[in-house]
């Protein structure tokens, strides 16, 4: 729940964050006279970084010396008693780390680059680094995002759905002026867990401006979402995303081929239309198309359209509220690109093991002599006919076909043990490779001709070889 604009702990001090540089603060932070001076200069150029009372007056109080950064933080009390810290701008809330130290980590979390490579590279441990970006959910997004600026009037809210330990969660996501204001979310889509969510958002909003209430919100169909909104701010006004509306027909409407353009024209024109008026002929217009041309599913969905007319027509009475979720949905897009890549995925990537000795020798020792390069030469060496992807390109690359070549067969697979991981050097860099576990002394008992020489679906063809190694990635032959 929203705190305020000010950001208060647990102790029930609270913290006013302002634009100094380090070079600046450890200059004047022991001088009284030019430490206050430069408190009444951040004031006057941002006084929304300051509690409303402030402008009634304040002391210097005391201070004293952060334990994790080894640096002066001095204090305030205003005329009400309530004592403020001031806290530099390169220094993280809670004294956890410098603003230049943590940038880079925290601007490349956005692109889904996992903990462990983040503590590798800018050093620390992995769980300081994911406390350090939990720490951003901290602050108000309200008050970090709105300033000097009036709140948006005219709202967007829709709900991300969001696999949470193995349970569907719902972010309660609020969008206006192309700005994200809020992102909290609910256990559950019933009115109770919106309201409780976008509640968050009436809070942040009311520190900002105490009788703040937007007039138009735009969503979808959802009567969760409607009622949720209508409850915290009974006189809102709500809008009916046309887009979802469209997006029915559309995905029931594809298969219809020149129809589909048809139908698509002719909902978009009633969409564009200027007025209120024109806008309910053009759907009695499409009603009358559609009833003749359309069948099945497709009319149905074009028919609710119809249905929905008076609400759609609402939209016309705020002109500058949003008809479509467009703008939200480019936001969401972003909000999405973190879970899936930064959240769930990302930290759990297979790590390639380090340091384990190189397991693949020259298949063919005697004609390709050992080299850097070795493991980027394909596996059979036959012009013109199809061969196993090299290493290092694709991986869904096609594998192709080796004729000409003798293939063998597993006469008894009873020991053949489940593929496993292996790290395999190469040069600098590791690659994996399969360890098929085969203890295998006497060949033949295992590997046997196969009838037909020309097997397409076969995907390996085989060189002469004179040793099987165990745990090698291939057959290999003895230095």
């Amino acid at each position: 729940m929203a705190q305020g604009i000010a950001t208060r702990s647990s102790r029930g001090h609270r913290t006013i964050c302002l634009p100094i540089k380090e070079e600046d603060y450890l200059r004047i932070v022991n001088d009284s006279k030019t430490f206050r001076r430069t408190i009444d200069d951040r004031f006057r150029q941002t006084p929304e970084l300051f509690p409303a009372n402030f402008v009634l007056g304040y002391e210097l109080k005391d201070g004293r010396i952060s334990v994790k950064q080894e640096i002066m933080i001095r204090r305030i009390v205003l005329k009400d008693g309530s004592a403020y810290s001031i806290r530099p701008s390169f220094l993280m809330p809670y004294m956890t780390a410098r603003t230049a130290e943590v940038e880079g980590p925290l601007f490349l979390r956005k692109f889904g680059v996992p903990y462990w490579a983040l503590a590798r590279v800018f050093g620390g441990d992995p769980m300081s680094r994911y406390r350090l970006e939990c720490g951003l959910g901290r602050f108000s997004v309200v008050g970090t995002t709105v300033r000097s600026v009036a709140l948006p009037e005219h709202l967007l809210a829709d709900e991300h759905h969001q696999p949470l330990d193995g349970q569907k969660v719902y972010i309660a996501t609020t969008v206006g002026q192309g700005c994200c204001l809020g992102a909290e979310p609910a256990e559950a889509a019933g009115t109770d867990d919106l309201k409780a969510a976008y509640e968050v958002f009436k809070a942040e909003a009311r520190d900002v401006s105490p009788k703040y209430a937007p007039k138009t919100v735009s969503t979808d169909g959802w009567k969760g979402t409607q009622a949720a909104w209508k409850t915290l701010f009974p006189k809102v006004v709500i809008l009916l995303c046309f887009l979802h509306a469209w997006l029915k027909i559309r995905d029931r409407a594809k298969h219809l081929k020149g129809l589909f353009a048809d139908v698509s024209q002719r909902v978009w024109e009633a969409y564009h239309a200027p007025n209120r008026r024109s806008f309910a002929q053009r759907l009695r217009s499409l009603r009358q198309w559609a009833t003749g041309h359309l069948t099945g599913i497709v009319l149905e969905n074009v028919l609710d359209l119809w249905g929905k007319r008076g609400r759609w027509s609402v939209a016309y009475c705020h002109p500058e509220g949003h008809r479509t979720s467009n703008m939200l949905d480019r936001q969401m897009r972003g909000m999405n690109r973190y879970f899936d890549a930064g959240v769930h995925g990302a930290h759990e990537l297979l790590e390639l093991p380090v340091g384990l000795p190189p397991e693949v020798a020259a298949i063919h020792e005697e004609q390709h002599p050992p080299r850097p390069a070795e493991l980027d030469e394909p596996v059979a060496g036959v012009h013109r006919r199809e061969r196993l992807a090299a290493a290092g390109r694709h991986l869904d690359q096609r594998a192709g076909v080796v004729l000409g070549q003798r293939l063998l067969q597993v006469l008894d697979r009873s020991l053949l043990d489940r593929p496993q991981l292996r790290g395999v050097q190469r040069g600098e860099g590791f690659q994996l490779a399969a360890n098929l576990g085969i203890e295998v002394y006497e060949p033949e008992q295992f590997l046997g001709a196969m009838e037909r020489e020309y097997l397409p679906a076969a995907g390996v063809g085989l060189q002469q070889v004179r040793e099987l190694r165990d745990g090698a990635g291939a057959l290999v032959r003895e230095r």
